[in-house]
């Protein structure tokens, strides 16, 4: 009888363990490609800030040049 509960016992917790490690692995895939998604629209606007820094830098350097 001890050996059947075991059985049982052993077989819920292998049954619940086991399917939720794929789902947590694809929910974890869609959070890195998402996490790389928004690091690379961060660069993006980081890089095209530096670019209006650059152009504003550029114009006040020609306006103090010009006084």
């Amino acid at each position: 009888m001890k050996k059947v509960f075991f059985g049982l016992f052993t077989l819920a917790l292998l049954s619940a363990c086991g399917g939720g490690g794929q789902k947590a692995a694809e929910k974890e895939s869609r959070e890195v490609i998402n996490l790389e998604q928004s690091t690379e629209k961060l660069e993006e606007v980081l890089e095209s800030a530096e670019l209006e820094l650059e152009e504003a830098q550029s114009e006040i350097d020609s306006l103090l040049n010009g006084l």
